[in-house]
This record gives structure tokens, C-alpha cells and sequence, in this order.
């Protein structure tokens, strides 16, 4: 075997090695989206790629958006979620006429609309925060981009940082909505 050819056999050996520690440590991972809580950003059924995230603290920032484990958020749910951060430790949310500021702006949605509060009707068991809240240090709080169809802290409240797992980077399929994450 040439030398070319040897170099070029140890390079995708080594590719194919970096690769499969990465997919195994769940280093990266992909998600399949299953509800519209993220709508539009994010539709049901697109699948993101994600970046495992490790010694987070301090490092989450409004308007980002992240991968939690849920039951870290609250004991009765299961999986993980994909949400956008509003409001990190020393942030004030509060909830004037119904709708949701952070340190007395309003949170203007995608839609330019400020989003709601928590709706009664859909939190029947839930003990909802209490508003004004003061965000304790290391936790955040999150919300869906789909305000009127999102499970978030409206109903669980804030959560530690240490719940988030992943940063999401690009929707890979469909392919035509294939690209970045904004």
C-alpha cells in the first residue's frame, strides 16, 4: 500500500473513532420533536441536533434555548423538553394584567404579542408560581415559543441550571426546513 493511501486509511479510521466516542458519550444527539410547543421555531415532528452541555453554570443566557431533563423541573414530568430561557437568577418575572414581564418589560412573544400567564384551565393540579417571582441564583426559567401550547414555567416554575443537558444547533429533517436555529 502507497503512503497516501495508508495516511488516508488512519485518517478516516480516526474520524470514524472521533465520531463514534462522540454519538456513544451522547456528546451529540438527535431530537425528535413531538409536540408544537415550540411552533414556529420548531414543528412537530422535526428532528434537531443538540451538544451535550458540561458544568453549565453561569452559562445560560436569556433568549437561548436549551434541552432540559423535565423531571429536574418538576418530579411529575418525563423526558426532556426543548425551551427558550426568558429569565436567569436575579430576574424578577411578573405576571401585569395577565401578561408576563421580566424585570418590568414586557416578554414581547414571536408574534410581537406579550405572552400570557399560566392558563387555569390547563393547570388543574398544578401549583402555579406565584407572581411577582424572583429567579433564585443557578436556576432559569423557560417558556415554549408557542405560548398558547406550551407546558413550561408558567406551570412548574424555575428550575436549576443543572437540568439542562443539551444546546440545540440545527434542524437536520425535514430537509426543507433543514438549517440553523434561531
Amino acid at each position: 500500500m502507497k503512503f497516501r493511501q495508508r495516511a488516508l486509511l488512519v485518517i478516516c479510521s480516526l474520524i470514524a473513532i472521533v465520531v463514534g466516542l462522540v454519538v456513544l458519550t451522547g456528546t451529540a444527539k438527535v431530537f425528535r420533536i413531538p409536540t408544537g410547543g415550540m411552533s414556529p421555531t420548531i414543528q412537530p415532528g422535526d428532528h434537531v441536533t443538540a451538544t451535550r452541555i458540561f458544568k453549565l453554570a453561569g452559562k445560560v443566557t436569556k433568549g437561548q434555548l436549551v434541552v432540559f431533563n423535565s423531571s429536574q423541573a418538576n418530579p411529575r414530568l418525563k423526558g426532556r423538553f426543548l425551551q427558550r430561557v426568558v429569565a436567569t437568577g436575579g430576574d424578577t418575572v411578573d405576571s401585569i394584567n395577565d401578561r408576563l414581564h421580566v424585570n418590568g418589560q414586557p416578554l414581547p412573544d414571536r408574534d410581537g404579542k406579550t405572552p400570557r400567564g399560566a392558563d387555569p384551565r390547563a393547570a388543574l393540579g398544578w401549583s402555579l408560581p406565584k407572581y411577582p417571582l424572583v429567579i433564585p441564583q443557578d436556576q432559569i426559567f423557560t417558556l415554549g415559543d408557542n405560548h398558547g401550547n406550551s407546558l413550561d414555567s408558567r406551570y412548574f416554575g424555575p428550575f436549576p441550571v443543572d437540568a439542562v443537558t443539551h444546546r440545540p444547533g440545527r434542524i437536520i429533517l425535514p430537509l426543507s426546513r433543514a438549517g440553523k436555529i434561531e
